[in-house]
């Protein structure tokens, strides 16, 4: 049995480049875990079907076909890869990020599975091919997966699966939750971005170079918060996480802290 700490990301930049040919959006972000997470079980069952559950002890309790669940089918994935399609596991969550908030948690869940089974499966299985997997999955799942391994801090380019590990920044947030509901909440928020949006880029390198905490937030800033507010009318002063609806400040006495290794 294998147990994972699933962290939750923040997104202290995210700069959107502009529409690619496949559909998606190019994008420079700097992703930080902090320490509200999932916790995830993963462990070999005698059952004749692989085993989906979130547990009762956490604080979010989704209703989710297994078949639309990333962290399913990221152990499907996992065993089609590593051809060990025979064996049988059960994955427990105790759900603690919040649902589509822009934190991660989906991303966070399923990176997890992909790091229990490679405890598991022990170090022949190789780590490099589970972040593979993680980009096919999802855009956040290989930084997600680095979290868990030891690089919670890092530049996501492309689609933000390209990652450039950076030293960690130490600081404690807090987070506010907006009680919107959008459908297909990510692909709508990018589709009301307009050009005037991203114009000007937040200066990554600036961020990299800042000494203080205080002196990084001067650089820090995200191009979809402007299209979530034309979509909810709602304006709030704090960042925004990832698409939302989740926004965040930093603060000494904070409830939550980075991780920083």
């Amino acid at each position: 049995m294998e147990i994972v700490k699933a962290y939750a990301k923040l997104n202290l930049i995210l700069n959107v480049k502009g529409k690619r040919a496949d559909g998606y959006h190019e994008i420079e972000t700097v992703f930080q875990a902090i320490d509200l997470y999932d916790k995830v079980i993963v462990d070999e069952t005698d059952s004749p079907e692989d085993v989906m559950v979130f547990l009762p002890s956490g604080k979010y309790h989704p209703d989710i076909p297994n078949e639309k669940n990333l962290a399913f089918r990221a152990l499907k994935c996992a065993k089609e890869a590593f051809d060990m399609k025979t064996k049988r596991y059960s994955v427990s969550i105790e759900k603690n990020i919040p649902l589509a908030g822009g934190l991660g948690g989906g991303s966070a869940d399923a990176a997890a599975v992909l790091t229990a089974l490679c405890k598991l499966w022990g170090g022949e299985k190789d780590l490099d091919k589970m972040f593979e997997i993680a980009a096919a999955l999802g855009s956040d799942v290989p930084f997600c997966l680095a979290s868990q391994n030891g690089h919670p801090c890092a530049i996501g380019r492309a689609r933000g699966e390209k990652l450039e590990y950076i030293e960690a920044v130490k600081g404690r947030v807090d987070l506010f939750q907006s009680e919107v509901c959008i459908k297909d909440k990510t692909k709508a928020v990018y589709s009301s971005l307009i050009p005037a949006d991203y114009l000007i880029q937040y200066d990554v390198a600036g961020f990299r170079k800042a000494k203080t905490l205080e002196e990084k937030i001067g650089f820090m800033g995200n191009h979809l918060k402007p299209a979530l507010e034309r979509l909810t009318g709602i304006k709030r002063d704090e960042m925004l996480c990832g698409a939302g609806p989740t926004y965040f400040r930093f603060d000494e006495n904070g409830e939550y802290e980075t991780i920083t290794k």
